[in-house]
């Protein structure tokens, strides 16, 4: 997918994750029409559509953003900019706390030729997404809505549009059967909520998911804990 061009003298602002307020000073660029709904798009041409609510004199991003915060598994500390283009869209770029400008995970290639299971689940490196194996981040609305997004190039791999599986998630000796429905994106839901609880997963943590079994759809999960 071609990246969205984004002019250079759109008016800009910008936020740090969890924060939702739009600041002040920056109203004055929608020339005293504020939209109720606006359209994030990013880089990679992909869109949100995200509402916002007025708390006395603060604009906020509220009913679509849980979507935009998971879609993108946004952290604590990733630092987002905005740029008006007027008609209600927002282009936003993300960067995460190291400086580094967040790759989209539908832009990330598979390798090729792909390697067998076996061989891809064992290596190890930087990359956090594979053929066989990628890791999630949790975050309070992941946790809040009982659900995770799947990153697509792993999707894509296993699944068809419209298809529904059943994946057996383990965790040394016990396992847990979760729903993983594909639709415009991938997620674990029935099920994955009671995985959550019984693990005490928290925001920070993260979850390894390695695909042992293709054709039961068998994953092993390691789960590594955000420090506190």
């Amino acid at each position: 997918m071609d990246e969205a061009f984004i002019p250079d003298v759109l008016p800009e602002f910008f936020l740090c994750f969890p924060q939702t307020r739009i600041p002040p000073a920056f109203l004055k660029f929608f020339n005293g029409e504020t939209p109720a709904l606006f359209v994030l798009e990013g880089p990679a041409g992909r869109s949100w559509q995200v509402g916002v609510e007025q708390i006395e004199s603060d604009l906020f991003f509220k009913r679509g953003w849980p979507d935009f915060v998971e879609e993108n598994n946004l952290e604590y500390g990733d630092f987002l900019t905005f740029c008006y283009a007027g008609n209600s869209k927002l282009y936003v770029k993300i960067y995460e706390k190291d400086g580094c400008l967040k790759q989209d995970q539908e832009n990330v290639h598979a390798p090729s030729p792909p390697a067998p299971t076996d061989q891809a689940a064992n290596e190890s490196g930087n990359s956090n997404v594979s053929i066989t194996l990628f890791e999630l981040v949790m975050n309070e609305y992941c946790l809040k809505r009982k659900r995770l997004t799947i990153p697509a190039v792993f999707g894509n791999r296993f699944m068809k549009r419209g298809e529904e599986k059943i994946a057996t998630l383990r965790t040394g000796s016990d396992s847990w059967q979760v729903k993983v429905c594909r639709d415009d994106r991938f997620l674990l839901r029935k099920g994955i909520g009671k995985f959550m609880c019984d693990n005490n997963l928290r925001v920070g943590d993260a979850c390894r998911f390695e695909l042992i079994d293709e054709e039961e759809f068998i994953m092993v999960v390691h789960i590594r804990r955000f420090p506190r």
